[in-house]
């Protein structure tokens, strides 16, 4: 719920060494964020990551010759021209990540969501070389009011973000910014004009 950007990473926050599942979903919970390393195995995120390339190439051209739709495929995002949301099919080496991460977080996951939750999107952020990057902004709304905040025991939504890669500044990284998932922080940053939301890093 908190901001993020696409600038150079924030420095770990917690690695799976040494941390309970309770510790870092308390983390959550107080900082809107932790950091989790190694959820998925090196040969699972390169057979996912040559599967992004090969079905973004894929979704791509049959966009292009007028076989598919374009919002059947592809999630809105900042700077579209660079950077695509490519939502991803539930099968094959997806699903075989999305297991592994669910196993790896899944004591973690059970702290902050109930049985019921949802997933409600599986996407892979694909930048093109020398894509701008995004300036800070919330991809969620977060709950107004005193009341509004004590009725709330969990987050409305949990974003899980794996690197499938090593990144540079080139490749236009995305960092999450600690404790801004609060009305507050919100606030400030709507009051500011988008070219100066970046100083909020600062």
């Amino acid at each position: 719920m908190g901001f993020g950007a696409s600038i150079i990473g924030l420095t770990s926050l917690t690695g799976r060494d040494g941390h309970s599942e309770s510790a870092r979903a308390e983390r959550v919970r107080a900082r809107g964020l932790t950091r989790v390393g190694r959820v998925l195995s090196r040969r699972t995120a390169e057979r996912l990551r040559d599967f992004v390339h090969s079905y973004f190439e894929d979704v791509m051209s049959r966009i292009q010759y007028g076989l598919d739709d374009k919002k059947d495929h592809l999630g809105k995002t900042l700077y579209a021209e660079q950077r695509f949301d490519l939502l991803l099919p539930i099968e094959g080496a997806v699903l075989v990540a999305l297991h592994e991460v669910v196993a790896n977080l899944g004591d973690c996951l059970k702290e902050l969501v109930t049985p019921e939750a949802e997933l409600v999107e599986l996407a892979a952020l694909v930048s093109e070389p020398g894509s701008a990057r995004q300036r800070m902004h919330p991809d969620t709304m977060v709950p107004y009011g005193v009341e509004a905040r004590a009725r709330q025991t969990r987050p409305p939504i949990l974003t899980v973000f794996v690197a499938l890669q090593d990144v540079d500044l080139a490749m236009g990284p995305t960092i999450m910014v600690p404790n801004t998932h609060f009305p507050e922080a919100h606030d400030f940053l709507n009051r500011l004009d988008p070219s100066a939301r970046d100083h909020f890093l600062f």
